[in-house]
């Protein structure tokens, strides 16, 4: 797969959570995890805005790669022994490229091949974004709300599940009336 291609339809594209306290005891995702600027503008791409994650079918160990990503925010501390209290590989969130490509009102939406090379320190042949075309600054609350309620979560302990959670249409796929009322909802958001 070449940097800017389509994700496959049937991967699963995650996001890692890095903080205990955004898996609710619910087990969804919070409303705090796709906030600090985890949805970027996209640089030099043909897409508006762009958040972080890897494919599944390319990554060897969730769990390491996770442990990793976390030992590589902590190396870029200014001061590493003072850690942020929760910070720590907690889990994934998730879901089929399948599910994430979709239309929000005018936005439309996918997932896409971006790998990171060396020597950036988040370096991954698997990274790939969710990203958004036809968004704006204003549109952000929107796309968050819209990840939050469709994003399935998994901790840590649980990762074994992934593979087959989503390949599982029972497990990922939205129920079209709840998948209808989101757009709606995205639409009314996006119309204010």
């Amino acid at each position: 797969m070449a940097d800017g291609d389509h994700a496959a339809h049937g991967d699963c594209w995650f996001r890692f959570i890095i903080d205990s306290r955004w898996i609710t005891e619910d087990e969804i995702l919070s409303e705090q995890a796709l906030k600090r600027g985890s949805i970027g503008e996209a640089n030099g791409r043909p897409w508006n805005h762009e958040v972080s994650g890897r494919l599944n079918s390319m990554t060897a160990d969730v769990q390491a790669d996770g442990e990793a990503f976390v030992a590589a925010i902590v190396s870029g501390l200014q001061n590493p022994q003072k850690r942020p209290k929760h910070l720590c590989f907690a889990g994934v969130a998730f879901n089929s490229p399948k599910n994430l490509a979709t239309q929000i009102g005018n936005i439309r939406t996918g997932v896409f091949h971006t790998p990171i090379d060396l020597p950036d320190r988040f370096a991954s042949p698997a990274h790939a974004d969710f990203v958004t075309f036809g968004s704006s600054d204003h549109d952000l609350d929107a796309i968050r709300t819209w990840l939050q309620e469709n994003l399935k979560v998994l901790k840590a302990a649980q990762l074994s599940k992934m593979p087959s959670v989503c390949s599982s249409s029972q497990s990922v796929t939205v129920e079209t009336s709840s998948a209808a009322s989101t757009a709606q909802s995205m639409t009314d958001v996006l119309r204010r």
